[in-house]
């Protein structure tokens, strides 16, 4: 072959091969992100500050923007790590959670405080968010969810709850929350909670897993607890028993990472790698 050509055969080769790349860069524009990338500091101040929250038809509508956001959200694997989980997975998971010893409800008259009483509702969230990245779970395909606004039961009032959602291969996103039997679809987790509204204006609100509370922004170690003696822990180290509960927990019939096949060669010192590593690698606690 002359030299002419060569150098023609290299043009149609580079030609081809710069189509190629331009085409795989179009196609990750059109990538599905998640819309839930805010994580507010204090719940309480975006429920206050929103001009059109103040009637029950008006809230509505804004919970319906909320929640066809999250419907349409499909997250796509970006990673070695699992982008849905099975239900029976989430279920397991979810039943573990009734009778445990840190985030079980039995469990939490040893945290609470004699002048106030904490529902942990957030730490049964963090425990389930933490346990889920344990199992394999991509940290796109967990989030949480939030009631904001008056609520009453039979026993008691309090202002707002949240749980722990987690992206189905059968059902979407779901919750797990041990106020109910089994993993709830999110339709099935709002009317129940705004049946307990006192004034139809409780809102929902969809944030990023790594938020810790209702008035907190992101986990830190103070907040957690991790750099004190329990005796000055506000939580009374709930959350280092809950950490340490997750990195002691034995997660061979929960784990998501069967479900993913990329991930049949992870060695099971890794699936049992302290929880802590978690905590530095997805939520920036270092």
């Amino acid at each position: 072959m002359n030299s002419s050509k060569k150098f023609l055969l290299l043009v149609v080769i580079a030609g081809s091969l710069t189509a190629k790349a331009s085409t795989l860069r179009c196609e990750n524009l059109f990538e599905i992100k998640s819309p839930f990338v805010e994580l507010p500091s204090n719940l309480r101040e975006v429920y206050g500050s929103e001009p059109n929250a103040h009637t029950a038809e008006a809230v509505a509508e804004l919970n319906k923007q909320t929640l066809e956001n999250l419907e349409n959200y499909k997250p796509v694997q970006s990673g070695k790590r699992a982008a849905e989980i099975t239900y029976q997975e989430a279920n397991r998971l979810h039943q573990s959670m009734h009778n445990h010893r840190v985030v079980g409800y039995n469990a939490t008259a040893n945290y609470n405080r004699p002048d106030v009483s904490i529902g942990y509702c957030f730490g049964r969230a963090t425990y389930a968010h933490l346990m889920l990245l344990k199992m394999g779970m991509q940290k796109e395909s967990v989030l949480k969810i939030w009631a904001v606004g008056e609520m009453k039961s039979p026993s008691v009032m309090w202002d707002f709850h949240v749980a722990t959602l987690v992206n189905t291969a059968q059902h979407g996103w779901m919750a797990i929350d041990p106020n109910f039997s089994n993993p709830t679809t999110v339709s099935e987790w709002v009317q129940k909670y705004k049946s307990t509204s006192t004034d139809q204006l409780l809102r929902f609100y969809v944030t990023p897993a790594e938020k810790f509370s209702f008035e907190i922004g992101k986990y830190d170690r103070a907040q957690l607890g991790l750099d004190m003696e329990r005796k000055a822990d506000w939580y009374r180290h709930y959350f280092v028993d809950l950490i340490k509960s997750v990195r002691e927990t034995k997660i061979d019939n929960l784990s998501a990472q069967q479900f993913n096949p990329k991930n049949d060669s992870i060695k099971e010192e890794t699936k049992l790698s302290q929880a802590v590593d978690y905590l530095k690698r997805f939520l920036g606690l270092r």
